[in-house]
């Protein structure tokens, strides 16, 4: 045999066997499309495409938009919510997509560390969200965790990974990583309360959902997540009628004619005790003290910062009290054309 030149050895190394068969062709063919994607998306981060072109902007989103319809339409579970909470989830993912192209990459790090420092940003999260869940990750928390993964640490760091993080999470597991604002509630004399008045406040993240109710419901959340999530609309219900605070006395008195009491133990949402300081430790409810009128002291509750920002975005619970007292006053109505005593 002759010996054979470098160019025919390097034909070979570039060439690639004929698959057997149209089965071992796709994976081949799909496997060389993805390397080829990642290896542009790694040069087009390199070069700030991402976070300065328009054009590439554009483009990114485009493909991770037909991505994501690509993935609703495989698996079939979006095709079971209704055409306006498909548009609102895609809308929400998109903003969160947008909101990641604002914020230019710190140049001293490199593709590989920016990349390991949103992971560990998204693993405190997640292990905070799986440890404590519901309850909301301060920024400053986030920031520390940052910075101890990496040393380059630019003005921008921290930014920048929350931004990406956000990002992530919205466009790979349908979460939203929600930013809201804690504020510090003191509590004054005299029967009233000062909230948040002079006071400091600082951000922090929660995990919620982006997936619609129903998809959420069916595929997601456990029974006992649907109960917690009664209890709870209940007290904002009570809230929302009581002018946005109620006594503790008076909470429990409507509690009561449920058939949940203080003290005993139900049998769908076990000690309500325990359901009223898990709904304060996820800052939806907090109390206060103050002096009542007859000088004892009194407690009140409010709606927690992440009720009020999650109420806000979230109409379910005035939906919820729409429909509760227009069954009643049909109800009563319908009596009194009966003639039956009210």
């Amino acid at each position: 045999m002759g010996r054979r030149s470098k160019c025919a050895y390097r034909a070979e190394e570039q060439s690639e066997p004929e698959p057997d068969s149209e089965d071992e062709a796709e994976p081949r063919t799909r496997s060389k499309r993805l390397r080829k994607a990642s290896k542009e998306d790694v040069n087009a981060e390199k070069m700030g495409k991402g976070s300065q072109g328009k054009g590439g902007s554009s483009r990114a989103q485009a493909a991770q938009k037909a991505g994501r319809s690509a993935c609703q339409q495989s698996d079939g579970v979006m095709g079971e919510a209704d055409a306006a909470d498909v548009e609102k989830y895609e809308k929400q993912v998109n903003f969160y997509i947008t909101e990641g192209d604002t914020l230019q990459a710190p140049a001293k790090l490199s593709v590989e560390e920016r990349d390991k420092v949103i992971r560990e940003a998204m693993r405190l999260m997640l292990f905070k969200q799986h440890s404590k869940p519901d309850q909301p990750v301060r920024r400053q928390e986030i920031v520390d965790a940052i910075n101890s993964t990496t040393l380059h640490r630019p003005s921008n760091l921290s930014s920048y990974v929350i931004k990406q993080a956000q990002r992530r999470f919205a466009e790979v597991m349908g979460l939203e990583m929600k930013e809201i604002e804690l504020k510090v509630h003191l509590s004054q004399g005299k029967g009233k309360s000062k909230l948040g008045g002079g006071s400091s406040s600082s951000s922090a993240y929660v995990l919620r959902s982006l997936l619609p109710a129903s998809i959420r419901e069916k595929y997601v959340e456990a029974g006992n997540v649907q109960y917690d999530k009664g209890f709870a609309m209940v007290v904002f219900s009570l809230l929302a009628t009581n002018a946005g605070k109620i006594s503790d006395g008076d909470l429990w008195a409507y509690l009561e004619q449920i058939g949940v009491t203080k003290g005993e133990v139900h049998p769908t949402f076990g000690k309500p005790e325990l359901q009223l300081d898990t709904m304060e430790k996820q800052k939806y409810l907090f109390h206060t003290k103050c002096v009542g009128n007859d000088g004892g002291e009194v407690l009140e509750y409010y709606a927690g910062d992440n009720a009020i920002d999650e109420m806000r975005q979230d109409a379910s619970v005035k939906d919820w009290l729409k429909e509760v007292f227009s069954d009643k006053r049909s109800s009563v109505r319908q009596a009194a054309a009966d003639g039956e005593e009210l």
